[in-house]
């Protein structure tokens, strides 16, 4: 399996326990198409995965698709994942097969996901699930799981943590969770433990993956961050 890309950033934010979106999740997952301004499609894709209350238009109206064109030539999508997607788990299988799947069938070479919050637990989990499909991840101020989990996390240390048989599980927050993590495990430089979940996943990744900025849990530090990000990854 080869390495993935991934880029963290910081300030986290716990949402799963406040409340939900009663809306169901019907198929097909309705996006945002931004093409590039030139005459044809480019040959790489972003996928912007929203947070908890946003919708999958926020990052055009919060300046991000504008940075992606200006940056270089990709098209980007927003994906309006919004949360009954997850409280369901059906969020991975209608990006794969309404959104992921369908983009390399028209040709793109290489797929970003950048999620803010509740979308970076969606990107890192569709990455997780589907490594070779996913270029590299970008997460904003991302939900990271289970309490329950990072506590053993951060007990017995991400290198000697177990994750148990993830694939066996029934689909939960726990399991995904798991998988998550083990995935992590795998990809990146192992940390040892004791840490905060934010600073247990940055001390995992490679440096140079990991960008700060003060600010609170929104827009006002998600957008400037976003430039820094994509100054700062040369193969984004």
């Amino acid at each position: 399996m080869r390495s993935l890309p991934a880029v963290f950033v910081t300030s986290i934010g716990v949402l799963f326990g406040t409340g939900c979106f009663l809306t169901s999740p019907t198929p097909p997952l309705r996006i945002d198409d931004h093409a590039t301004l030139g005459p044809s499609r480019a040959d790489a894709l972003v996928v912007f995965l929203p947070g908890f209350g946003d919708d999958g238009g926020v990052f055009d109206r919060y300046g991000l698709i504008d940075a992606v064109r200006a940056h270089g030539r990709y098209d980007a999508v927003g994906a309006h994942a919004h949360f009954g997607f997850y409280r369901d788990f059906a969020v991975m299988p209608r990006l794969e097969e309404d959104l992921v799947g369908p983009a390399r069938a028209m040709g793109y070479r290489k797929v970003w996901l950048v999620g803010t919050s509740m979308g970076g637990f969606g990107a890192l989990s569709y990455a997780a699930r589907h490594p070779r499909d996913v270029a590299g991840v970008v997460m904003m101020a991302p939900y990271l799981g289970e309490p329950s989990v990072l506590d053993e996390i951060r007990a017995q240390g991400l290198d000697g943590w177990e994750p148990g048989d993830v694939d066996a599980m029934e689909d939960g927050r726990e399991k995904v969770t798991r998988r998550n993590w083990r995935f992590v495990r795998e990809q990146l430089a192992r940390p040892e433990g004791g840490v905060p979940e934010f600073e247990l996943l940055a001390a995992a990744l490679p440096e140079g993956r990991v960008f700060h900025r003060p600010g609170g849990h929104g827009w006002a530090t998600w957008s400037p961050l976003f430039d820094t990000i994509l100054e700062s990854t040369p193969e984004l």
